[in-house]
């Protein structure tokens, strides 16, 4: 007897990895930098213990500190710490050594043009050099050996997916059919976005195998998704691909790139973690503040929250300062705020015109479901003009390619409020489509000034 769909797709929820594979790639550079971190500060303390003067503490604590700070600086332009390094023992050797070197030049060029290297002891400084090329290429094998047997898919997770194609799915690790779990390229159906962003969770690259039928509804659905996403297809120019690529053999056409690399997502969720923390610390008196007047004026949580959508248009609860009674919140977000709004408290009406009520969300920042800059996540039930906003126009859900943040290119160009016309939804889409395409971390840094700048804003209610 055939299995529902449902049934299978909870089975394939309960079996897909646990841990997606920009985590185990992230644990796997982490790995190399404490590794090479303590290969070098063993190998100065090693020589400073056994050297013939004795061990001078201040000597060696300070240049294992140089050293450490230098090496760590050039591996960022080696690569010494990517994981893929982890499939070649010989390819990753190479790349610490040639990182010590360039530290080691930089260190003695630094010493000669200051003048300082009369300071140190120069046989510390060589000795230690050397017996840190020997614990970093130690560190480097026996962690290889460890890890023996590591393959290229443990790495990287690739997810087919094949959908009415009389084509077969090359052997893949992970190939799944479609309407067997019920997937369906419908950017009209919240439902059927949500059930793909889950299907796709932790996976680095989707390929889907299609009939040419739906292929351009695959096309459009797979653009929503924050990770590179191909169809096979030997029809190539209607589709306008932004690239093409050969997987297991099979001529693939991209289209979408997933926007940022996993460089990119790095470096924007390291800045997240540290304005964010830095700001929830300075700010936790206000916060307190804030709840204790919610809490005086009208019962119930001075906190509330909704869910909303987020990256790959997976849906997670965000954080909010109660602004409305609790007895008349709008939990499914279906009707929009007025500008004269009877559910709205006093004290929500200062936080909504401050935007104080979403400072919050700072831990929806922390906890990784959402960014400082970004898209604005919006409620399910979301409308302009009675119309849902995925039904205005379908890129909608291009929009959620990249996490939704507290700020973004929209609300600092004014397009913020109520969504009372269709135009008031193009002008945010427009806006977080072009931030999608246009992202650096200067930008954000740009954004979040201007944000400073217009948090008293006519549209603020």
């Amino acid at each position: 007897m055939t299995k529902p769909s449902e049934e299978r797709f909870m089975e394939w929820i309960e079996q897909r990895p646990k841990e997606s594979f920009g985590s185990r790639r992230a644990r796997l550079m982490m790995q190399f930098l404490t590794l090479d971190a303590i290969g070098i500060v063993v190998a100065f303390f090693a020589v400073g213990l056994s050297a013939p003067r004795g061990f001078d503490v201040e000597q060696t604590v300070s240049l294992s500190i140089v050293v450490l700070a230098s090496y760590i600086f050039a591996a960022a332009n080696t690569n010494a710490f990517a994981a893929e390094l982890a499939l070649d023992l010989v390819e990753s050797l190479k790349r610490v050594l040639l990182t010590l070197l360039l530290s080691a030049i930089a260190i003695l060029t630094f010493m000669f043009f200051l003048r300082v290297g009369s300071q140190f002891s120069r046989l510390l400084v060589f000795s230690g050099l050397v017996a840190s090329a020997f614990f970093l290429v130690m560190g480097r094998y026996l962690h290889a050996r460890l890890f023996a047997g590591r393959r290229a898919s443990d790495l990287t997770g690739e997810l087919w997916i094949t959908d009415g194609s009389k084509a077969n799915p090359p052997n893949a690790r992970y190939a799944i059919e479609a309407s067997d779990l019920g997937l369906v390229p419908d950017l009209a159906s919240p439902g059927a976005v949500a059930r793909l962003g889950q299907v796709t969770d932790g996976f680095d690259r989707v390929v889907v195998l299609c009939s040419p039928e739906v292929r351009n509804k695959w096309v459009s659905f797979l653009r929503s998704q924050d990770i590179p996403c191909e169809i096979v297809a030997p029809e190539l120019d209607e589709f306008k691909p932004l690239a093409l690529g050969q997987r297991h053999g099979r001529t693939t056409l991209l289209v979408s790139s997933g926007h940022l690399s996993f460089n990119s997502r790095v470096q924007k969720r390291i800045f997240d973690l540290v304005l964010s923390g830095s700001i929830v610390l300075l700010l936790s008196p206000l916060l307190l503040l804030i709840a204790i007047a919610i809490k005086l004026e009208s019962r119930g949580p001075a906190l509330f929250f909704q869910e909303r959508v987020g990256t790959g248009n997976r849906r997670f609860r965000i954080w909010k300062f109660r602004s409305m009674y609790h007895e008349m919140r709008d939990e499914r977000g279906d009707r929009s705020t007025a500008r004269v709004d009877p559910r709205v408290t006093r004290v929500g009406n200062i936080l909504r015109r401050t935007s104080l009520d979403e400072l919050p969300q700072l831990f929806n920042v922390l906890t990784g479901d959402m960014s400082l800059v970004g898209p604005r996540p919006h409620a399910l039930g979301s409308r302009a003009s009675d119309r849902l906003f995925w039904d205005i126009d379908s890129r909608y859900w291009y929009r959620h390619a990249v996490k939704p943040g507290i700020t973004g290119l929209a609300q600092v160009r004014g397009f913020r409020g109520a969504t009372e016309t269709q135009d008031d939804i193009l002008n945010r889409l427009e806006s977080d489509l072009e931030y999608i395409y246009r992202w650096s971390l200067g930008l954000d840094v740009v954004i979040l000034i201007r944000t400073g700048l217009v948090l008293l804003h006519k549209n603020s209610f």
